[in-house]
């Protein structure tokens, strides 16, 4: 935005108000200009102690702080588009997906929002803002109902979908059962992979890239397709289990068991990996979490239910064929392949 001021100072200086996507639909369906919380937690404009506009930040850039609308709690009833209520919901899409966890009570239960990317966090009752939690790069963006989402944003299964890609572009087509399938014959621990590694965010051959990390680092590379599936997916339950841990320190919590919602709910490999890498039991959720979330806070709104865990209580049971419960094995096998990931991947 400093910058913005800077290359564009028409539009700035003309400018009424700043309004996010969602407050942006919301303005042309009712002519209101607000921003509603969760969105607006993740903007860097935003003060979560105070739980109002950073004004004394926007003031040392020198940025109007008058472009800021009145800022909405989800669940805020946002005018009527054809005589019909329009909902302010938790418009960022993971506050949504983290009101549909499953669980009536969160106080003991982490959550991962899993998809192209993952998020695992924890749903607290006040932001931890502390030099471990910024070295740590957690982040405190506001939930549904009063709530902080402490998290981390993660690599997730965007590295098994470029696979894909690129094999599907040689003329070899997997599908996704396939993929799992291959993954699940091949021999555990054949290498050490940190899919978080810089290497396997940008679009590519991640075969390849797996077998370049391997080399970098001094280990045995996949010798065939199975294997580099297994070594990304064993890399991605590592990497949350390291991250599960971190946040149990940094909260002082400690967290029973991970609730997995989102499209990566349905990859049965990865899960049963988690559990086994966590030690701890792993639970699935809808896998299209933030349309689920989006209706119980409107729900919640329009007094159809009286409270988010009454709204969790109904997502359980009505989304009991997506539910599923996996319990760590082998576990000694697994923490000994965890504390061989976690050296070999800190080089």
């Amino acid at each position: 935005m400093a910058a913005h001021k800077n290359s564009h100072p028409s539009q700035y200086q003309n400018a009424t108000k700043l309004l996010f996507v969602p407050d942006l639909l919301g303005y042309w369906l009712t002519g209101q200009m607000v921003c509603e919380r969760t969105f607006a937690s993740t903007s860097q404009f935003y003060n979560p102690v105070t739980r109002d506009w950073a004004y004394d930040l926007l003031e040392k850039l020198n940025i109007r702080t008058d472009l800021f609308a009145e800022l909405v709690d989800p669940g805020t009833i946002h005018g009527e588009v054809e005589g019909m209520p329009l909902v302010k919901v938790g418009s960022h899409d993971t506050a949504s997906a983290f009101a549909a966890a499953p669980v009536k009570d969160l106080s003991a239960t982490a959550v991962l929002s899993s998809g192209t990317w993952s998020l695992l966090g924890a749903e607290l009752d006040q932001p931890i803002i502390s030099d471990d939690a910024c070295k740590a790069n957690f982040t405190n963006e506001v939930g549904v109902c009063d709530t902080i989402r402490f998290l981390k944003n993660l690599s997730g299964l965007w590295v098994i979908q470029e696979l894909r890609r690129v094999w599907a572009e040689k003329g070899i087509h997997y599908s996704w059962n396939e993929m799992d399938s291959l993954a699940e014959k091949a021999p555990p621990f054949s290498c050490f992979i940190d899919p978080s590694h810089p290497d396997f965010t940008p679009p590519g051959d991640m075969e390849q890239r797996v077998i370049e990390q391997c080399r970098r680092i001094g280990q045995a590379y996949p010798e065939n397709h199975g294997q580099v599936i297994r070594s990304l997916l064993e890399g991605l339950a590592f990497l949350y289990a390291k991250t599960l841990n971190t946040m149990e320190g940094l909260t002082g919590k400690s967290f029973k068991q991970l609730c997995v919602v989102g499209g990566g709910a349905k990859n049965k490999t990865l899960n049963t990996f988690t559990a086994n890498a966590i030690g701890r039991r792993v639970i699935t959720g809808p896998k299209e979490a933030t349309a689920v979330g989006n209706l119980i806070i409107q729900m919640k709104s329009l007094s159809h239910i009286k409270s988010l865990g009454q709204g969790r209580e109904i997502i359980f049971h009505s989304f009991a064929q997506e539910v599923e419960s996996y319990l760590p094995k082998d576990k000694a096998n697994w923490a000994d392949a965890y504390q061989k990931w976690y050296e070999v991947t800190k080089q």
